[in-house]
């Protein structure tokens, strides 16, 4: 693991962490070395540019790694839906997503029977920190599973940072 996403509360100079066992376990994870804190205002709602970040840089490097490296041909879309969510979406927020899915849901009948509407893992019900999260799991997996580094978001290299991407 080369990154690590801790969420704080800071209160007149005084920083706690919400979940400082997650912190603790993840912490004792990171490989030795010098590392950058940064501190970033939390909003509630992901916003559009973070939901496009993720369909530009990560999605695509993921979708040619799994195709340079297992062999799989598959599109930055596939690749999002089939590999990276279910294997980098925060935990919290799936099982919220899949408790607001059931409970909102109403049954279809089809030819009398009763039909629950399929679950689909989806990014855009995220905080900002479940996005800040899950982009650090998805430069973890990149890193630890396919041998590529996908860089912290950058609009203005990004074409760059597609080019240079293989480790």
């Amino acid at each position: 693991m080369n990154k690590l996403t801790a969420i704080c509360k800071e209160d007149n100079g005084k920083t706690t962490f919400v979940d400082p066992e997650k912190f603790i376990i993840a912490h004792k994870k990171l490989t030795p070395g010098t590392y950058l804190v940064t501190w970033e205002r939390v909003y509630n709602k992901i916003t559009n540019r973070q939901i496009r970040t993720n369909f530009g840089i990560p999605y695509t490097l993921i979708a040619d790694a799994l195709s340079i490296e297992w062999g799989y041909k598959v599109t930055p879309e596939e690749a999002a839906n089939e590999v990276i969510k279910p294997n980098c979406l925060p935990i919290e927020y799936q099982k919220r997503i899949k408790k607001e899915h059931y409970k909102n849901c109403r049954l279809l009948k089809k030819n009398g029977i009763r039909i629950m509407p399929k679950f689909r893992l989806t990014t855009t019900k995220m905080t900002t920190i479940e996005q800040n999260e899950y982009y650090s799991n998805m430069q973890n997996f990149g890193t630890d599973y396919l041998n590529i580094n996908i860089p912290d978001p950058d609009p203005k290299k990004a074409k760059d940072y597609i080019e240079n991407a293989r480790i």
